[in-house]
C-alpha cells in the first residue's frame, strides 16, 4: 500500500511540474507576470518537534506564479524531550504552489500540495508491542521503524513579496499511510491474548493505518531573483 501511494504522489507531482512548466509558454507579455527566482529557506520549528530535525528548503518561483519546491530533513539530537533517544529520520517533501498575486504587491497568498514521505528508525529499550495477531511482545532492546507517505492541502502567507528576505508562513491539512514495524528485537518475554490498548502516542501497535496529516511552520530565507527588472519592484 505504501508503495503505490508513493508512486501516486510521484506521478502527481511529475504530471503538474510538467503541465505548468509547458503552461508557462503561454503567459502573455502585456500582463503583469511574477518575477522568476529561486529561494533558499529553513523551517526552524521542527527543531523543536518530537523528532527534532533541520529542515531546508528551495522553491524555484515561475513568471507564472507558480513554485515548485523541494524540503529535505536533517536529523538533529532531540530538544523536545528530556530523554535522549538514537534515531535516524529522512523526510522528504516535494511541493507546489500557486501565487494569486503578481510580484507588485507586498503580501502574497498561495495555495498548493504538500507531499511527503517520511521514515523513522529509533532505537528503544525494555519496552512492548502488538503485533497483528495481537501478541504482546516484551522486549530489552529493538529497532522501532515507522515510514510514513501522505499529502496535505497547502496555504500560505508571504509576508515580504517584493523584497529578496523570505519568511513565510504556512498551514495544511491532508492524509498519510503509515506503516510500523520493529527490527533486531531481544525478546525478554510473550503473552497471548487480548489486551486494551489504542493507537497513542507510544506507537506501539504494528501494521498499516491511513491517519489525518497536518503541517505548520514558517520559512526564512533569501530570494535570488532570475531577471533584471530591480528598479520596478525592489526599495
Amino acid at each position: 500500500m505504501l508503495r503505490r501511494n508513493l508512486i501516486f504522489i510521484i506521478v502527481l507531482f511529475l504530471s503538474l511540474f510538467l503541465g505548468f512548466a509547458r503552461g508557462q509558454d503561454n503567459v502573455k507579455k502585456d500582463l503583469k507576470v511574477h518575477r522568476p527566482s529561486i529561494s533558499v529557506y529553513v523551517q526552524p520549528l521542527n527543531i523543536v518537534a518530537h523528532f527534532s530535525r533541520f529542515q531546508l528548503g528551495v522553491d524555484y518561483r515561475t513568471k507564472g506564479g507558480v513554485v515548485f519546491g523541494l524540503v529535505g530533513a536533517f536529523h538533529m539530537h532531540s530538544i523536545a524531550t528530556w530523554e535522549s533517544r538514537e534515531y535516524k529520520i529522512f523526510d522528504l517533501r516535494p511541493q507546489v504552489r500557486y501565487y494569486l498575486f503578481d510580484s507588485s504587491v507586498p503580501v502574497n497568498i498561495g495555495i498548493g500540495i504538500d507531499m511527503f514521505f517520511t521514515s523513522i528508525n529509533l532505537k528503544k529499550y525494555n519496552s512492548h508491542y502488538f503485533p497483528e495477531n495481537r501478541v504482546k511482545i516484551m522486549y530489552s532492546k529493538a529497532s522501532y521503524i515507522e515510514k510514513r507517505i501522505g499529502m496535505n492541502i497547502l496555504g500560505s502567507l508571504l509576508l515580504f513579496n517584493k523584497r529578496h528576505f523570505v519568511l513565510e508562513t504556512f498551514l495544511g491539512f491532508g492524509w498519510q499511510s503509515r506503516d510500523i514495524y520493529y527490527e533486531d528485537v531481544i525478546v525478554t518475554a510473550r503473552t497471548v491474548g487480548y489486551f486494551f490498548n489504542y493507537y497513542g502516542s507510544d506507537n506501539t501497535n504494528v501494521g498499516y493505518s491511513t491517519l489525518v496529516s497536518a503541517t505548520f511552520g514558517f520559512k526564512i530565507g533569501y530570494r535570488f531573483y532570475l531577471d533584471k527588472k530591480k528598479a520596478l519592484y525592489q526599495k
